[in-house]
C-alpha cells in the first residue's frame, strides 16, 4: 500500500459504502462517472481487493471494504468538518450557506420568518428551502448547514440530533357549504370518512406518520386527494367540498368561500408537535441555537 494515500479516496470509499450506487455517489461528490471509475480502480489497486461487487447497479462492499470504512469514517468526518466549523462560529460569518428541509406546508409557515430572521443578522447569508429529505440531513454537503423541520419525534439515525421545537394547533378548513361550517370548533369524529385533501409531505408520505392518527383515534379521513401546495388545497375545498386539515395558517390567509375552525378530539384541541433535525457535528453550536431562536419566535407569532 502507498505511504501517501489521497484522503479523497478514503472519502470516496465511505460515500460509496453509504450510497451504494454510482448515480448517488457522483451526485453527492459532484464527480463524473469517469472519475468514479478511476477512483474505484485506484482503491482496488492500492488495497489489492475488489472492495465492492456490482450487482444490478448496486455496489455491495466486501469484508475488507467494510473494515476499512469502519476504521476511517469518524476520523474522516472530523477532518472534513473542522475547518468549516472553525470559520462558522456565528451568524455574522459572510460565507454561511443554509439549506432548510421541510414539508411544503411547514415551509409556507416558516420560510419568511426564517429569511427575515437570518437576513436581519447577516444580509449576505445564503438560504435554500427544499422538500424534507432525511438523506440530505444525515449526509449534508460540505460547507452547508443543513437543517430539517418536521413532525416530532421522527425516525432518525445516530448521525442526526433531533430536538422538539413546540406545538401547533390543528385546524380544519371547510367549504362554507359544509355541514360543519357553522360550528365554532369541529371534532375529528364529525369528519369521519369525509373526503379530504392534503398537501404532500414529500418523503414523509411513505412513513408511519399518517397511520399514527388512525391508531390513536380509530378515525380515518378518506385521503384520496394529495396536492403540492396550500393554495391548491384551498381550491379543492371550495370546488369539491373536501376537508383540509392544516396548521399554522392565519385567518387572513383563508380565501373567501372557506372557513377555518379549530380541530378537537374528545373535547381537547388537537396539537401537532414539531422538531428540528441537524447533523450531530452541529450539536450545541451557536449557529444552531440562533436558528432555533428564530423558529421559536415564529411559533410565538403564530399564537398571537
Amino acid at each position: 500500500m502507498k505511504k501517501n494515500f489521497d484522503l479523497n479516496l478514503y472519502r470516496f470509499l465511505v460515500v460509496l459504502y453509504e450510497k451504494r450506487t454510482q448515480a448517488k455517489v457522483t451526485f453527492y461528490l459532484s464527480i463524473s462517472r469517469a472519475t468514479f471509475q478511476r477512483y474505484l480502480a485506484e482503491c482496488r489497486e492500492i488495497f489489492g481487493n475488489e472492495l465492492f461487487i456490482a450487482n444490478n447497479k448496486v455496489y455491495e462492499p466486501t469484508l475488507l471494504a467494510s473494515q476499512i470504512v469502519s476504521r476511517v469514517k469518524d476520523s474522516l468526518e472530523q477532518l472534513e468538518d473542522s475547518e468549516f466549523l472553525v470559520q462558522s462560529f456565528g451568524l455574522n460569518n459572510k460565507s454561511l450557506n443554509f439549506e432548510f428541509h421541510m414539508p411544503s406546508m411547514l415551509s409556507e409557515i416558516f420560510a419568511i420568518p426564517i429569511i427575515q430572521g437570518l437576513k436581519s443578522i447577516n444580509d449576505n447569508v445564503k438560504i435554500t428551502f427544499l422538500d424534507w429529505s432525511q438523506d440530505a440531513i444525515e449526509y449534508p454537503k460540505k460547507e452547508r448547514i443543513v437543517i430539517g423541520v418536521t413532525s416530532y419525534p421522527s425516525e432518525v439515525s445516530e448521525r442526526v440530533i433531533e430536538r422538539r421545537l413546540g406545538e401547533l394547533p390543528l385546524n380544519v378548513c371547510l367549504s362554507e357549504r359544509h355541514r360543519c361550517a357553522s360550528m365554532e370548533q369541529v371534532s375529528l369524529s364529525d369528519l369521519n370518512n369525509d373526503p379530504s385533501v392534503r398537501v404532500t409531505m414529500g418523503e414523509l408520505d411513505n412513513s408511519e406518520h399518517y397511520q399514527t392518527l388512525k391508531r390513536r383515534t380509530g378515525i380515518q379521513l378518506k385521503q384520496n386527494l394529495t396536492v403540492a401546495t396550500v393554495s391548491t388545497a384551498f381550491q379543492c375545498v371550495k370546488m369539491n367540498n373536501n376537508v383540509f386539515v392544516t396548521l399554522g395558517i392565519k385567518e387572513d390567509a383563508v380565501p373567501d368561500g372557506v372557513v377555518m375552525r379549530p380541530l378537537i378530539l374528545d373535547g381537547q384541541p388537537m396539537l401537532f408537535d414539531l422538531g428540528i433535525q441537524f447533523h450531530r457535528i452541529w450539536y450545541q453550536h451557536p449557529v444552531i441555537s440562533q436558528v432555533e431562536g428564530i423558529l421559536v419566535k415564529a411559533f410565538s407569532d403564530i399564537y398571537k
